[in-house]
This record gives structure tokens, C-alpha cells and sequence, in this order.
């Protein structure tokens, strides 16, 4: 008598080949290790967390802006979370100032008064400084998109600290926020 294993394996020539999807999409595979025994209700919500942060990243970047307006979104209030999503402004510039017809000035006053940042890690350690000359050979052309010059963009990304020399990704989203806040209570100080 055949086993379930060896009729599992007979019939498989007669399944229709749908149980993965289609490959011509992009798509990002991620691992999650859990300990030996996790409910599978602790790895939904892990996924479900990990899913929610990618989305956040790629809405705040340039592509994410981008993907929003192709499908005829037009938000009206923007929140940065953490430094690194300080580049969605230049996208915002460009877009205000490229396609929209607006003034640098006038685009910069419309990205400040729609644009809420929140840090979670308000220590140096937790916030992203670069080298200026790596900054400059990645952000220079997205500046100019935007109709500033380097100079510009590096005043805004400056550190109080004039000692500090770095890009600062924070010091950026704060200066291109109308309204700054931090999650926990030391944060906001």
C-alpha cells in the first residue's frame, strides 16, 4: 500500500503550477528568526512591523513621492520619521519648483508649513551624519533638481556644534519641519 508521502509526490505532475506567484514583479524577501516555539501571532506581528517600516521608507523617498502622484494621491501634510527621510523634501522641492512652477522660496515656505518631524533616538549616536564630500556625490544632483545650489543644501543639513563638520540628516529634517516633536519625553527636549 502506497504511502501519503510517495501519492503527495505521484500527483504533483497533476497540480497546476500556481502556488507561487508570478516573477515579474519586484519583490523583497525577508528572513525573521524566532526562537524555536514563537505563536505564529508573534511572527504576524513581526512581519507586519517590518512590512509597515519598508512602506514608510519608500514613501518617503523620491520613487515613493513619485509612486503617490502617478496614482493621483496628493497629500497635504508630510511626516518625516527619523533623519534619514529628511530626502523626501528634495523631492518635494524639485516637484514644487520643477512642475508646479514655484520660486525656491515659495516652495520651501509650502514645504516647512506641510512637513512634521519626529525623532525617536535624540542622540548622536542615533541620528545620521555623513561625510560632506560622500553626501555631496549622492545628494549635489538631487539639490539642483530642486533649484539649489550645494551651499544651500549643506546650510540647511548643519550641525549647531560648528566644531561638527558632517551632512546631518536631522539637523536637515528639523530645519525643513514646521513642527518637530521626539516619542519619548527625553526626545522632545
Amino acid at each position: 500500500q502506497p504511502t501519503p508521502f510517495v501519492l503527495g509526490i505521484a500527483g504533483m505532475g497533476r497540480v497546476q503550477q500556481q502556488f507561487f506567484p508570478d516573477s515579474s514583479r519586484r519583490e523583497i524577501l525577508v528572513d525573521l528568526w524566532h526562537p524555536e516555539g514563537t505563536a505564529f501571532a508573534a511572527t504576524e506581528e513581526v512581519a507586519r512591523r517590518v512590512e509597515a517600516r519598508l512602506m514608510t521608507e519608500a514613501l518617503e523617498s523620491p520613487e515613493g513621492m513619485r509612486a503617490l502622484a502617478a496614482a493621483g494621491m496628493a497629500p497635504t501634510v508630510f511626516h518625516m520619521n527619523e533623519g534619514h527621510s529628511a530626502l523626501l523634501v528634495l523631492e518635494r522641492l524639485r516637484a514644487l519648483t520643477a512642475e508646479a512652477g514655484m520660486s525656491l522660496s515659495e516652495a520651501c515656505e509650502q514645504v516647512v508649513a506641510s512637513t512634521v518631524f519626529t525623532t525617536h533616538t535624540p542622540v548622536p549616536a542615533g541620528n545620521e551624519s555623513f561625510d560632506p564630500e560622500l553626501a555631496r556625490s549622492f545628494l549635489e544632483p538631487h539639490a539642483a533638481a530642486a533649484g539649489m545650489t550645494w551651499d544651500d543644501l549643506v546650510a540647511l543639513a548643519s550641525h549647531p556644534d560648528e566644531a561638527e563638520t558632517d551632512f546631518g540628516m536631522t539637523p536637515l529634517a528639523l530645519r525643513t519641519s514646521d513642527f518637530a516633536n521626539g516619542v519619548a519625553a527625553c526626545g522632545s527636549r
